[in-house]
């Protein structure tokens, strides 16, 4: 890597110029033509930040905007697979025959046959003399529907936390460019 050196203008500005070019004459941005000086003239000169080879990547280059994106990006992964997992196990509606169905059904049983019907709609809790728990299902569906909007919500926060970052960096990048006098 070859050593660079600052060219001062009258504008203000310095120009990096390479020990290669000495002798040679170069434009600054504002117009005005500069003689870089010979080798032994350029050493007094004010020396320029070597900057990183091509492969490597400048340090400063990963910053809070990256971070608050990659966060943001975390959250909305880690709430959809939340989102996936309770869908899994959403609850299904319960799966109870008609009446009618019923009612046929029990027309061609036998007194014995009725009789162990009637013990097994008993163990499943759908005796008559018990409350019916209707209210199992609707309860597991509120549950359900609002475990899914806060995973909802916790995945827009994330998308918007990552969309944030990346705005900020544009809105950053284009006030830090010069302004051109045309």
């Amino acid at each position: 890597m070859t050593t660079k050196y600052l060219l001062p203008c009258s504008c203000g500005e310095k120009v990096p110029v390479e020990p290669r070019r000495a002798g040679q004459t170069i434009k600054c941005r504002c117009g005005a033509s500069l003689r870089i000086p010979p080798m032994l003239q350029m050493k007094a000169l004010e020396r320029a930040e070597p900057e990183p080879p091509a492969g490597q990547v400048a340090a400063s280059a990963w910053g809070v905007r990256q971070s608050l994106a990659l966060l943001g990006l975390v959250i909305a992964a880690l709430a959809l697979v939340l989102a996936m997992w309770l869908f899994w196990i959403r609850p299904l509606p319960p799966n109870e025959p008609r009446p009618e169905a019923i009612r046929r059904e029990t027309q061609s049983l036998c007194a014995l046959d009725t009789w162990r019907v009637w013990r097994s709609l008993r163990a499943a809790g759908l005796d008559p003399g018990r409350p019916r728990q209707d209210r199992v299902y609707p309860e597991a569906c509120f549950r359900y529907r609002l475990a899914m909007g806060i995973v909802f919500v916790v995945a827009a926060l994330g998308i918007a936390l990552c969309g944030g970052a990346t705005l900020a960096g544009r809105y950053r990048t284009a006030r830090s460019r010069p302004r051109s006098n045309r």
